[in-house]
């Protein structure tokens, strides 16, 4: 009998992961750990760019009640095409990016998210984090109409 031992990339290792991940999200969060949790009181997330303290994040928010973590990869390290498109991740970026920049203005902000502008608050639109200049190919499709 020969041995047929395929080695698993971590490319399809991530994607078999996130399959996994998002398999369980067919199932209610309540069945895993006996929490209700509404949907509009928990944040999704997937990360994408996962270094080492991209890891511990993942590790941390996989652990909080009320966020559910349903992908990840390491494209930007690999140079591959990430599992997830590039506009999953920017609502994920741009959450927390709004919570920075509420926090560092003392005040919080209103976020359209259709139009992905701020009403009527110039001080937000001018914060460095709504302008961060992301390489190619992670630019924000709708990068140019915000500007």
């Amino acid at each position: 009998m020969q041995n047929q031992s395929k080695k698993v990339t971590r490319r399809e290792f991530l994607g078999l992961s996130a399959l996994g991940l998002t398999s369980l999200t067919i199932l209610p969060s309540w069945t895993m750990n006996g929490v209700r949790i509404a949907p509009s009181d928990r944040v999704v997330l997937g990360f994408i760019g996962l270094g080492r303290q991209g890891i511990g994040d993942f590790h941390a928010f996989t652990h909080c009640p009320g966020v559910q973590v349903v992908a990840g990869c390491d494209s930007v390290r690999s140079r591959k095409e990430p599992i997830a498109p590039v506009e999953a991740g920017a609502s994920t970026n741009i959450f927390f990016c709004n919570v920075n920049i509420a926090h560092e203005l003392g005040r919080p902000v209103k976020w359209d998210p259709v139009t992905k502008r701020y009403f009527d608050d110039k001080e937000a639109e001018a914060h460095r984090l709504y302008y961060y200049e992301y390489r190619n190919p992670y630019k924000l499709p709708y990068r140019d109409r915000m500007i």
